[in-house]
């Protein structure tokens, strides 16, 4: 092995244990796991290579935040498949208020398969997503929050605009689900149920763009939102 290579893995290590339990907010653990990440496909590193911080590690599912809205679904799968894992999703209806016979938004919660790492990589990026794209779905002349299909235009543009950015990266570097990933989502498939895209609605085209830059700038702002400081470990 050569010394270059020792300090890539020795640079890997520290990255993973950057989580939030070592004091890290969420967008800078997942902004180091990424980044680990990036590096464990781009130098081929096995699991045998790294240390304790990624030791045998197993195929785990790890559950992101309870959300509500119909766009999680598209925001869900392009975090998936970009951080190589797989998807699931349950989906639970909810009383508006206690004794009310009415239901309110449904509640779906998504659970990401993959190696350990990369699945709690995956749940932490697609809480800060989530959040942002909420946060940014405002009408540009008046400040105020987007609704019905305004709101279904921007998050679809915005989705898309995170899997331009996500995805290129990927492709870069040949990024796939690892086969014993498959295997396992194969295994457990009859037993939940998949996202599934957005119900028909209007499409508008500007909003649409707005969402995409705003998708699109949210992963190339320091990288998921928080500053790329993975350089001070090294």
């Amino acid at each position: 092995m050569t010394r270059e290579r020792d300090e890539i893995i020795e640079l890997v290590e520290k990255l993973l244990a950057m989580t939030e339990d070592a004091g890290c907010t969420s967008a800078e653990a997942v902004a180091f796991a990424l980044r680990a990440q990036r590096l464990i496909v781009e130098y081929d590193i096995s699991e045998e290579e790294l240390g304790s911080a990624r030791r045998k590690e197993s195929i785990d599912s790890v559950k992101a935040s309870p959300v509500f809205r119909e766009w999680a679904n598209l925001l869900a799968d392009v975090v998936a498949r970009n951080f190589r894992c797989r998807v699931y999703v349950t989906v639970q209806q909810r009383d508006l208020k206690r004794g009310s016979k009415r239901r309110g938004n449904a509640k779906r919660l998504f659970t990401f398969l993959g190696y350990a790492t990369d699945a709690t990589a995956a749940a932490v990026a697609f809480d800060h997503l989530y959040r942002c794209g909420n946060a940014l779905a405002v009408d540009a002349g008046t400040g105020k929050k987007l609704k019905g299909d305004a709101y279904k235009s921007f998050t679809a543009g915005y989705v898309s605009g995170i899997a331009s950015e996500l995805e290129k990266q990927s492709q870069a570097l040949m990024i796939v689900v690892p086969m014993e990933v498959n295997a396992s989502y194969e295994h457990m498939e009859a037993e939940f149920a998949k996202a599934t895209p957005l119900a028909g609605w209007l499409h508008n085209e500007d909003l649409e763009e707005q969402g995409w830059k705003s998708g699109r700038d949210a992963v190339r702002s320091g990288r998921l939102g928080a500053e790329d400081r993975s350089h001070l470990l090294a």
